[in-house]
């Protein structure tokens, strides 16, 4: 007879993996084409986290209620900025696909890897005040594979650069789960388990999306500071 525990982890991994697969192709659909469908696809998205950003913040009872004002605009910086450097760094005509694709292949094989090894090896708490799932082995996990993420997309590309791309996806890797520990800590504030039920298996898509909104701005920031998109310097 299987362990109720099992049985419980190994439906909540199918319905992430289902919502995934459902979620995935328009979002890569609209990647592709870029304007003015992907805009299109991020204004939706981003109406969508600042509805869960107001539900945080504009009830239930707060530690610091007369800051709620601060943090309902703030929403402003931590959701809208990243949205519009998503949006920005897509506007590239030669690269701007290229980058985005490789930021959500980054994002999504971080998380991937940071599930496995930390399910797999499990070990210390990277958190756990924060995140009491997370452990130091899935952050390793994580970052290993935004690097291999990396390597792979300047090898597809044809233009040189593997090891330069691949250690900057790791470090990536680094900031996308500090985008995730960021969300669990406001959510922790809130006292909410997650931002929203959007999305069987996820939660909210700022759940989803947490670390996608810090790598997206650190690497728009740095495209800004360079001469534009990261992979026009491979």
């Amino acid at each position: 007879m299987a362990h109720p525990v099992v049985d419980a982890g190994r439906g909540a991994l199918t319905t992430r993996l289902l919502s995934a697969a459902v979620l995935a192709p328009p979002v890569l659909a609209a990647v592709y084409a870029g304007p003015p469908y992907f805009s299109i696809l991020v204004a939706i998205g981003v109406l969508v986290m600042a509805w869960e950003w107001s539900r945080l913040f504009g009830a239930g009872k707060l530690f610091w209620p007369a800051g709620r004002f601060l943090w309902l605009a703030g929403g402003f910086l931590y959701i809208g900025v990243p949205a519009l450097a998503l949006i920005w760094l897509r506007a590239d005509e030669d690269f701007g696909r290229g980058t985005v694709f490789w930021l959500l292949a980054l994002v999504w094989a971080t998380d991937c890897g940071a599930y496995v090894f930390g399910r797999w090896i499990g070990g210390l708490r990277l958190a756990p005040a924060l995140s009491p799932n997370k452990t130091w082995a899935g952050l390793i996990g994580g970052v290993a594979c935004a690097g291999a993420t990396g390597s792979a997309t300047a090898m597809v590309l044809g233009q040189g650069g593997v090891l330069t791309l691949g250690a900057l996806s790791a470090v990536l890797g680094v900031v996308e789960q500090a985008g995730d520990l960021l969300e669990s800590w406001i959510k922790r504030r809130c006292g909410v388990k997650d931002a929203g039920n959007l999305i069987p298996g996820h939660g909210g898509l700022l759940d989803r999306v947490d670390g996608l909104l810090a790598v997206a701005l650190i690497v728009a920031l740095i495209s800004l500071a360079g001469d534009g998109s990261i992979l026009r310097w491979l």
